[in-house]
């Protein structure tokens, strides 16, 4: 997908629950970009031998964007809320690992009136979202008059499984490396590839 295709402006809202040392929250990304372990920043330490945590997040993120050139055409409209709960325990000599799983409900835009309200107050450019209908949910891509993506129906399902495994560097250095696995359901959810294992990286 060409630079067309790279558009991020959007509005997350984000709401954390620990219950054990401070996490850092997960990156809020938009639909097409989700289904990939890219990289974010990643737990600030690792848990000793035979210690364990519980992590709940929840996130809300609205995208808009319409783009129409040299052939190429792309709308992404919509609106998800996303619960993700993680489980990490410790592994011993420097070790940690977990496992996360989201819920995800993507439908249409009940923040688009906030928004739009907001960027009027203050200003700001409103990407032509007034010109939209309003709580439409549709990601839609184009190349030379051929669909390439069709999503119009909102729905709400488990997303992809993550796994991850920690090694403490330093006493405030951690490597993380991550495995995303395609749990969810291919024929709902755009942030699910088919067949496809996707691996990442981090360091905190």
């Amino acid at each position: 997908m060409s630079s067309i295709a790279r558009y991020l402006p959007a509005v997350g809202l984000l709401v954390t629950m620990s219950a054990a040392a401070f996490q850092p929250p997960t990156p809020e990304m938009g639909a097409l970009a989700r289904g990939f372990a890219l990289p974010g920043v990643g737990r600030l330490h690792v848990l000793q031998a035979g210690t364990s945590d519980v992590h709940l997040e929840l996130g809300s993120y609205n995208e808009f964007e319409v783009r129409d050139s040299g052939g190429e055409s792309i709308t992404v409209d919509g609106e998800d809320a996303r619960l993700l709960a993680q489980f990490h325990i410790g592994l011993g000599d420097g070790w940690d690992a977990g496992v996360g799983l989201p819920f995800l409900i993507q439908g249409g835009g009940y923040l688009d009136g906030l928004i739009q309200n907001w960027h009027s107050t203050f200003g700001l450019p409103n990407a032509g979202r007034q010109y939209a209908p309003s709580n439409r949910y549709l990601y839609r891509y184009t190349v030379d008059g051929q669909t390439r993506l069709n999503v119009a129906h909102s729905s709400n399902h488990v997303g992809d499984m993550q796994l991850d495994l920690g090694r403490r560097l330093a006493s405030n250095l951690a490597l993380r490396g991550m495995v995303k696995l395609p749990t969810g359901d291919t024929t709902i959810s755009l942030a699910t590839v088919p067949g496809a294992v996707h691996c990442g990286s981090t360091m905190a």
